[in-house]
């Protein structure tokens, strides 16, 4: 096991024991049916385990970052999905935010955590 295998299992321990459930929706769609003139979508949602944190004041630009987008950090040991932007995510408490912004952190090709930027 390598270090960064070791450090992904300790991202997961600690967001599983310290973390909440919630749930990551993404949404796909189907092949066009002229018939009807739309695409059916087929919506799927996964289970993680995650914390959210508000941005800091500084962060806090109006532009790229807006008062209110919160910061998430999810464990990417076990993950079946990889967060895009565009997708939804509902926390334990039930709100809904949108994927701003997803980025990996990926050292030596091994996903340890994945950080989101989320609106509401």
């Amino acid at each position: 096991m390598s270090l960064y295998d070791r450090a992904a299992a300790t991202a997961k321990r600690m967001l599983t024991k310290y973390g909440q459930f919630m749930t990551l929706t993404e949404q796909t769609a189907g092949a066009y049916d002229p018939s009807t003139g739309s695409a059916p979508v087929s919506t799927t949602g996964h289970t993680v385990r995650g914390a959210i944190f508000d941005f800091p004041r500084k962060d806090i630009d109006g532009t790229r970052i807006q008062q209110g987008d919160k910061q998430v950090y999810i464990a990417a040991l076990g993950l079946n999905v990889t967060p895009e932007p565009g997708m939804t995510l509902t926390d334990a408490a039930t709100n809904v935010y949108t994927v701003i912004s997803s980025e990996p952190l990926n050292p030596a090709g091994t996903a340890v955590i994945h950080t989101l930027q989320v609106r509401a």
